[in-house]
């Protein structure tokens, strides 16, 4: 299950050949699989309660919505209450042995009076153990969920924002990218869900945008998308 923040757990997509020289492995062969991707449109969502709806679930108890307010492209995106009390939010499982994949999402959160803290990462079946992702703290720095949690750039309130999350399943690194701009590489798997004690990870198989809790702002997320190499 995912870990409680006691333990400080918390895109543009480059091309193959870039994703290989940013993790300094060989250039894979040219071919690509999306596992998923969605815009969040109707079909097949339709506006109301998320989850269900193709193949996504919720983790905790905060409301999560299809919604048609705030939105990166087309009609429709999803929203998450951030004043949940606890660690919650939704997740779609979508297995992979990789050897390289891709997870990325436009993410846009509100600013407010009380700003929670929120998530966007990639774990392995059963939401555990985290290959890693980001935590977007409750001041909007960016830190990277690996061992010692490093602040590795600043997110903006109040705008879409693209977030790519490159791992190497064989390397056991990842990178992450800020609206095209890489903020960190070579960054080792977290392993767990709490310390960060880089165990290997085998294989891919949830994403998650969640919030840690305790806030009266709001995330959304549009545009996510699964894709192995």
């Amino acid at each position: 299950m995912i870990a409680p923040r006691s333990f400080r757990l918390q895109s543009l997509a480059l091309s193959a050949l870039a994703i290989a020289l940013m993790l300094g492995v060989a250039a894979p062969a040219a071919h690509a699989g999306v596992l998923y991707s969605t815009g969040f449109e109707n079909p097949p969502f339709t506006l109301g309660p998320f989850a269900g709806q193709d193949g996504w679930s919720i983790f905790g108890t905060t409301t999560v919505l299809v919604e048609n307010t705030v939105v990166q492209s087309g009609l429709q995106a999803v929203s998450v209450d951030g004043s949940a009390a606890s660690q919650s939010g939704p997740y779609h499982s979508d297995f992979s042995t990789g050897p390289l994949l891709e997870l990325s999402a436009g993410i846009y959160i509100a600013s407010s009076s009380s700003q929670s803290q929120w998530q966007f990462a990639g774990l392995g079946s059963g939401l555990a153990p985290f290959l890693g992702g980001i935590d977007v703290l409750n001041n909007g720095q960016i830190e990277a969920i690996t061992l010692g949690y490093p602040v590795i750039g600043a997110f903006t309130y109040n705008t879409w924002n693209n977030v790519s999350l490159l791992f190497d399943i064989n390397t056991q690194k990842y990178s992450v990218s800020l609206n095209g701009v890489v903020l960190a590489s070579n960054v080792a798997f977290c392993g767990d869900n709490g310390p960060c004690a880089g165990e290997h990870v085998s294989s891919y198989s949830d994403g998650i945008f969640d919030t840690f809790g305790g806030g009266n702002d709001t995330g959304y997320i549009d545009n996510y998308s699964v894709v192995e190499n």
